[in-house]
């Protein structure tokens, strides 16, 4: 997971004339996508260490942050960036209803040794699906950096 979004999370923003609800929402929605990526890292770090019980019982704490980054990001009011907007909610709504399911199934298929594969089939499926709507983050943000005089490295 962590290797999926870390182009997003680790860029360097640097703002030239820009209104600050502009950089309140990059930086918002920067925090929050950042926030989530932490926090799947760490229960790919809880699966590598076969911790299955904790992974699956952080997985409800991702949940609730994915719904709160959801409520907060949806406040923020920024007409040029409606389109950065929904693609980051977009992707935050697959981590929340899609990959926590994906994870916790995964989870369950670990129990059995012999099926190990497909849950890491499983949780890779999710990973190339949100990596696709990583990309298209990217490039909402790339746009909306474009008018709002953003200058995104």
């Amino acid at each position: 997971m962590k290797k999926v979004l870390f182009a997003l999370v680790c860029a360097v923003v640097m703002f030239s004339s820009c209104g600050d609800s502009a950089v309140k929402l990059n930086d918002t929605i920067v925090d929050k996508v950042d926030g989530t990526v932490g926090m799947m890292d760490k229960v790919m770090n809880y699966i590598q260490n076969e911790d299955y019980a904790t992974a699956t019982a952080y997985l409800d704490t991702v949940s609730l942050h994915v719904t709160s980054s959801v409520e907060q990001i949806g406040k923020l009011d920024n007409k040029s960036g409606e389109e950065f907007k929904q693609s980051a909610i977009e992707l935050l709504n697959m981590v929340g209803n899609e990959g926590v399911p994906a994870y916790k199934k995964a989870l369950e298929i670990f129990q059995d040794p012999a099926k190990y594969n497909d849950g890491i089939e499983l949780i890779n499926d999710f990973i190339d699906k949100v990596q696709k709507q990583q990309n298209l983050l990217q490039e909402k943000q790339r746009e909306f950096a474009t008018k709002n005089n953003v200058t995104l490295r």
